[in-house]
């Protein structure tokens, strides 16, 4: 049977360097300004066809206008309208290069990868 002494219930005193790097990282993560894309996404995912081109049309907010079109793509992936697809996957990847949002071109560049894919064309899938 063990015995608890005082020696073994040490109070351990907090690292001051953890600390100070705890404080950093959560001052860091107020000064990021993006939304993040699962939330801003969500609410265009089932919205039929037709509304979505009409939000596309009215927003004025150039993310939105960005995850719309990708949101169009996928649309116009599963509908197999090809040339619609490749002008939403082109004008998706002009509004995330105006952003300069990694992650908005990252997403860009995937829809245009599908929509060449979509056209057989997988050299060119592979190079987007």
């Amino acid at each position: 049977m063990r015995y608890i002494t005082s020696r073994s219930l040490r109070i351990r005193r907090p690292n001051t360097l953890r600390l100070i790097a705890l404080a950093v990282g959560f001052l860091g993560i107020g000064q990021v300004h993006a939304q993040p894309l699962d939330t801003l996404g969500a609410r265009f995912v089932r919205l039929p066809l037709d509304s979505l081109l009409q939000r596309e049309k009215t927003t004025t907010d150039l993310r939105v206008k960005c995850v719309l079109m990708n949101v169009l793509v996928g649309n116009y992936l599963y509908l197999d309208r090809q040339d619609d697809c490749m002008r939403a996957a082109m004008r998706a990847m002009e509004l995330a290069e105006q952003l300069k949002n990694d992650t908005l071109i990252g997403r860009a560049q995937f829809s245009i990868g599908g929509a060449f894919a979509l056209v057989n064309d997988v050299n060119a899938a592979l190079a987007h």
